[in-house]
C-alpha cells in the first residue's frame, strides 16, 4: 500500500495518525486467527486416545494409582502385610440373588474406623476409603435393611490376593424373617411373656430389657438351612445343627432371656450341645461386649428329658444357633 494512500485514509490529530480501517483489519485477522486454532482442537478429539484421557483410558494418575476405578496410589506408610484399597464394592441380595436396594451398609477397618454407605437399585454398593485409612489387616461389612423383617449380617472379608478396588465376590444376604405367631400385647413393659415363634421357639423375655427399646412388636425370626448361602460368619466353625437370625437386631439388657429350642436335628434326650451367637452392633455376654461378626460359643446346654426341647439362655437378639458338643 502506497504512502499517499495511507496519508489519504488516515486522520491527523494531535500529531498522531488515527486509521479506524487498519483497526478493523487487524481485529478481522485476529479471530479468523482464533477459529482456526478452534478447529484444529477439535479435530485432535475426535482423532484417537489421548495421554491423559481418562475417558478413552489414558492415565491419569501419575502415582500409579486407577482414577477410574476411584482408587489412588499404594500410601508408603503401608506395611508389608497390610492390605491397601481406597475403595470397596459388592452387592446386597435376598435369599433368591435379587439385589435389596436402599441397604445400609458399614465397613469397619481395623476395627475401630467405620464408613457407610446405602445400596443402589439393583444391590450394589460402593465406598470411598479416605488414603488414611486405606492400608488396613481386616475389613467387616454389617448389612442390614432398616425398619423390614430381614435379618442383618456380619462378614469379614477376605483380602487374600486382593486390589484395588476391593471387591467382595459374594453378595451379603438378608434372608426374610417371620413375626411372632403369639406377640402378648405390650401391657407393662417390665413384666415377663411368652413370645412364640412359626417353628415352635419360644423366647421368655421382658420388652423393657430389649436395647435399644421400642422394638417388641417388630420381633420376627427366620430359621435358616445351615448350608444357605451368604452365612459367612459360619465358615470355620463347627458344623450347626440349627440357626436361627432375628429382626430387628438388639441387645438383653441386664439378664439373659430363658428360650426353648425344638429338637429339629433329632438329638436324644440329654445329649450335651454348644451354644453359639453372633456379636452384632449390641451384644454382650457376661458383661464382655461380643466383637461385631464374631461367631462366639458362649454356653452349653442340654435336650431335655423328654427329647423334643433344648433349654437355654441367649444374650442378644442376633443369631444365634447350636451344635453338637
Amino acid at each position: 500500500m502506497g504512502q499517499g494512500v495511507l496519508d489519504a485514509a488516515c486522520e491527523w490529530e494531535f500529531g498522531m495518525r488515527k486509521c479506524p480501517w487498519l483497526s478493523l483489519w487487524l481485529w478481522l485477522w485476529l479471530l479468523g486467527t482464533l477459529a482456526a486454532g478452534m478447529l484444529v482442537a477439535c479435530d485432535v478429539g475426535d482423532g484417537d486416545p489421548q495421554p491423559g484421557d481418562a475417558a478413552n483410558g489414558g492415565d491419569t494418575d501419575d502415582g500409579g494409582g486407577d482414577a477410574l476405578n476411584g482408587c489412588a496410589a499404594r500410601p508408603e506408610s503401608c506395611g508389608v502385610d497390610d492390605h491397601w484399597s481406597t475403595r470397596v464394592t459388592g452387592t446386597v441380595v435376598d435369599e433368591v440373588g435379587s439385589g435389596i436396594d436402599s441397604a445400609r451398609l458399614t465397613l469397619c477397618l481395623n476395627g475401630d474406623v467405620c464408613l457407610p454407605s446405602i445400596s443402589e437399585a439393583d444391590g450394589s454398593f460402593a465406598i470411598t476409603v479416605p488414603e488414611r485409612n486405606a492400608c488396613f489387616q481386616t475389613a467387616d461389612m454389617h448389612a442390614r435393611l432398616p425398619n423390614s423383617h430381614r435379618t442383618a449380617t456380619y462378614c469379614r472379608m477376605d483380602l487374600e490376593g486382593g486390589a484395588c478396588p476391593l471387591f467382595a465376590a459374594r453378595p451379603f444376604v438378608l434372608f426374610p424373617t417371620t413375626p411372632a405367631t403369639t406377640l402378648p400385647p405390650l401391657g407393662n413393659a417390665d413384666a415377663v411373656r411368652t413370645v412364640v415363634f412359626a417353628d415352635g421357639l419360644e423366647i421368655d423375655l421382658v420388652p423393657s430389657g430389649i436395647y435399644p427399646s421400642g422394638r417388641y412388636e417388630d420381633l420376627a425370626v427366620a430359621k435358616i438351612a445351615t448350608d444357605a448361602a451368604g452365612l459367612c460368619f459360619l465358615e470355620g466353625a463347627p458344623v450347626v445343627l440349627a440357626l436361627y437370625g432375628f429382626s430387628p437386631e438388639g441387645d438383653v439388657k441386664d439378664t439373659n432371656f430363658p428360650v426353648r429350642i425344638p429338637n429339629g436335628a433329632g438329638l436324644d434326650a440329654d445329649t450335651e450341645v454348644d451354644l453359639w451367637v453372633l456379636g452384632a452392633l449390641n451384644c454382650t455376654v457376661a458383661g464382655t461386649s461380643v466383637g461385631e461378626g464374631v461367631w462366639m460359643n458362649f454356653a452349653t446346654a442340654a435336650v431335655d428329658a423328654s427329647g423334643t426341647l433344648i433349654e437355654a439362655e441367649i444374650p442378644c437378639l442376633s443369631w444365634f444357633g447350636y451344635s453338637l458338643r
